[in-house]
């Protein structure tokens, strides 16, 4: 029994094809997406308000306030 999306079709259970499905991001996609994270996290200790959590807008912030 598998899940609606599943490619294979296969699996014994529904609990295998749920393991087997399982995204997960790994490598230089992780560390981009923690990079602008720490971004947002740095303005944010200094007491900045960046618009959003986007890395451009975290920079920015930090750019005008000229950390």
């Amino acid at each position: 029994m598998c899940r609606t999306g599943c490619i294979e079709k296969n699996h014994d259970s529904y609990g295998e094809c749920l393991r087997d499905g399982v995204p997960s991001i790994h490598g230089e996609t992780t560390s981009k997406v923690n990079k602008g994270l720490n971004d947002y996290a740095y303005a944010r200790s200094l007491g900045l308000q960046p618009a959003t959590s986007s890395p451009e807008d975290s920079l920015k912030t930090l750019r005008r306030a000229g950390a």
